[in-house]
Order: structure tokens, then sequence, then C-alpha cells
């Protein structure tokens, strides 16, 4: 149970961390991860569209590895 509990706090750790930052302006004045507006011009709805989209690709990636470990030790028994 407590190793459940450690991969558990590690995943939503990781997804956190995958998750695109809010672009900030540095002193020189330039934006580190710049959005474009969309046509609405609402920014809000282009971050939310990349979060979706990265911890898309971080549940696909974590996915595939819990299916290709076991696969892989059962490979060499």
């Amino acid at each position: 149970m407590r190793w459940g509990i450690a991969a558990l706090v590690l995943a939503i750790m990781a997804l956190v961390l995958v998750l695109p930052r809010w672009p900030v302006r540095s002193e020189a004045g330039t934006i580190h991860t710049p959005l474009t507006t969309s046509p609405e011009g609402n920014v809000w709805m282009e971050y939310l569209g990349r979060c979706i989209f990265h911890a898309a690709i971080f549940l696909v990636a974590t996915l595939g590895l819990a299916v290709l470990i076991p696969l892989a030790a059962n490979l060499f028994r």
C-alpha cells in the first residue's frame, strides 16, 4: 500500500511538472513562451488546450511504460 501511495504522489508531481507554464514577461520585456491569440482573442483557451495536450502526452507515455515494462520483464524469464 505504501508503494501505491508513493507512486500516486510521484505521478501527480510529474503531471504538474509537465504542464506548460503561464508566460511571464522578463525584465527585458520579452515573453518566454508566447501564446498567440486565437481568432476569438482568448488566451486562456489556448493555454487550457496546451495543458490538455501535455497531460494527454504524459498519460499515454505513462500507460505505455506501464505496459512495456512487464512485457519486457516477461521476455527475459
